[in-house]
């Protein structure tokens, strides 16, 4: 038997430390994996998730440009993530400037 047999490595721990810390952790991260298809190819380029918060999708965007475009398409990208998550129901969208 190895010394090291009970050691875990380091991306183990850290995602085990994020879950401790921020039980919603890895719903973040499955939800930044899927902001491309959510809203949008070219919109994910200029625009970031940031969290959500009770029924609020909280992004950031990069430029007014894209902060406008999140606006007028605040419909779309709300439906969009409720049928990517079926199990959450978001119905506000706050658009953080990053700019």
């Amino acid at each position: 038997m190895s010394k090291y047999s009970g050691i875990k490595d380091l991306s183990t721990c850290i995602k085990e430390y994020m879950k401790e810390i921020d039980p919603s952790y890895e719903n973040k991260i499955n939800i930044k994996k899927a902001w491309p298809a959510i809203s949008g190819a070219k919109l994910s380029l200029t625009t970031h998730f940031k969290d959500v918060k009770g029924e609020e999708l909280q992004i950031i965007a990069d430029n007014a440009s894209s902060y406008n475009i999140v606006i007028l398409e605040k419909e779309r990208i709300l439906k969009a993530f409720n049928s990517y998550f079926q199990s959450s129901k978001v119905t506000k969208l706050k658009v953080i400037r990053k700019y």
